[in-house]
């Protein structure tokens, strides 16, 4: 199998989890993807970029003798405390990129879980909450869009400019999917159509006013900055994609990586960061720790061990990021120190939260919330029964698609009985729910020592059995709720 086609199946796999052609194939899918991962690590990790610096504009100002460029007029900053929301991988696609007729449809059924049909009513509800409740920050750790679509990034842009109007920073980053995307298009009537992606070049144009203006200082080999945010608060934005030979091969490249270039710059952002005895919060679409050991290639950047004693060397303590899907955290410690990090789950995915975040010298905390859909729905008087009754139509829609293939394998299996087959799905249903809610914790006894786990063990359905483990064997904690003391 072709590189493009692996990274582009292992994703979609780890996506919608337990389908169970990705269960079956896994430990095939690895051992190609094993073969392919040294050529793409010599075309992308900690290498010299092929972006060419006239390609990026960069600011050259010293961040430290510009301070004043970091704060929103809009805004009065508290010295005492700081509060943002964060989220991530809303992917968000233009209504004016299809008609809902059968070339849409279909496409849509073949996702992996995503709220498609209500992509535009989430992110206008977000952001709605957004101005209410009047957070300093908002922050958008990439998969902007669904696949690039260039009519898509106009669009969201201008919903985040209205958020900015309101008194509400916003910063964001490129995912994955953003960016030099051969899958960018459209849909109307029986067809769908190539329709225009956008380049590197113009992400900071069009994201402009969301960190890029603001930024003190930039990296001129990839889109990362680093914004200051309060008077001892530094925002790093790293874009950790791989995105340059996607059109050239045609692949959307789900790989992630920080470039020696991109390291060396972030030493000198902490190092000038320190001397004005700062604070800075990582933001990446890529994972740095291992959430889980089924997802590791394609979804934590490369050399991820040896980024992460960077970051700890430089006292990095809290990265955010996206990618996986998944509401998680997890931690590393050595040598006396300590790195969080906080996977957000997909915006576009059940059970549709966000992350509250609130820094203070002395602590952080950190907890999620799920989007008000109804209280959004009839405030514009959107008499749709699915969005009113959103939690539960949410729910009902994940779990479906996250065992629909599995459905279709296990009900052909003869040695199963119907009452067993149910238990099955059920149970994995229960189980990706939780996952990607970030509470499966609360779960682990009661599937671990169930008369379904033990049939799984039983009758050798081992990529299941594989998977359950590969959740319950990991380190296990509340993926909603974080506090962070400081000494």
């Amino acid at each position: 199998m072709k590189r493009e086609k692996c990274t582009k199946y292992i994703f979609f796999i780890v996506t919608i989890f337990i389908v169970l052609s990705a269960i079956i194939y896994l430990n095939d899918q690895r051992n190609k993807t094993t073969k392919n991962a040294s050529k793409i690590k010599e075309t992308t990790d900690l290498s010299p970029t092929k972006s060419n610096d006239e390609d990026i504009a960069i600011k050259e100002d010293n961040y430290i003798e510009n301070n004043d460029k970091a704060v929103n007029s809009n805004k009065e900053y508290s010295e005492e405390e700081y509060n943002f929301f964060v989220t991530s991988d809303i992917h968000y696609f233009s209504p004016k990129l299809h008609d809902d007729q059968n070339a849409f449809k279909k496409f849509k059924e073949t996702g992996d879980g995503k709220n498609i049909d209500y992509i535009d009513e989430i992110t206008d509800a977000f952001l709605y909450e957004s101005s209410t409740l009047m957070p300093d920050a908002v922050v958008l750790t990439g998969d902007l869009t669904l696949n690039g679509e260039k009519q898509s990034h106009l669009d969201l842009a201008e919903k985040l400019k209205k958020l900015e109007e309101s008194g509400v920073n916003v910063y964001v980053i490129p995912g994955n999917h953003d960016i030099n995307n051969p899958y960018a298009r459209s849909f109307k009537g029986d067809k769908s159509y190539i329709t225009e992606y956008i380049k590197e070049t113009d992400f900071d144009i069009i994201y402009g006013d969301f960190g890029y203006n603001e930024a003190i200082s930039r990296d001129k080999t990839s889109l990362s900055y680093l914004v200051k945010t309060s008077d001892n608060l530094y925002f790093l934005m790293l874009d950790t994609n791989v995105y340059y030979d996607n059109i050239t091969e045609g692949i959307s490249n789900n790989n992630g990586t920080i470039r020696e270039e991109t390291i060396e710059w972030v030493k000198q952002c902490v190092a000038d960061v320190k001397k004005n005895n700062g604070k800075i919060i990582t933001f990446m679409h890529h994972n740095l720790l291992l959430h889980n050991k089924m997802f590791d290639f394609g979804f934590r950047i490369y050399y991820a061990n040896k980024v992460l004693q960077e970051f700890l060397n430089m006292d990095l303590d809290i990265v955010f990021s996206g990618h996986i899907h998944i509401q998680n955290i997890a931690k590393e410690k050595a040598k006396n120190k300590e790195i969080h990090e906080i996977v957000s789950s997909a915006l576009s995915v059940n059970p549709v939260q966000y992350g509250v975040f609130t820094y203070t010298e002395k602590e952080s905390k950190y907890h999620t919330k799920i989007i008000d859909m109804k209280k959004y729905a009839t405030k514009n008087q959107l008499n749709d029964n699915n969005l009113l009754n959103f939690t539960q139509y949410s729910k009902e829609f994940f779990a479906k698609k996250s065992v629909s293939k599995l459905k279709n394998t296990i009900y052909k299996d003869d040695s199963l009985t119907d009452k067993e087959k149910e238990s099955i799905i059920s149970t994995v249903e229960e189980v990706n729910l939780r996952y990607f809610s970030g509470d499966v914790y609360k779960i682990k006894d009661k599937i671990l020592n169930s008369q379904t786990y033990n049939l799984i063990q039983n009758k050798d359905l081992d990529m299941i059995l594989n998977y359950l483990n590969s959740i319950f064997d990991s380190e296990l904690i509340d993926g909603n709720n974080l506090t962070i003391t400081y000494n």
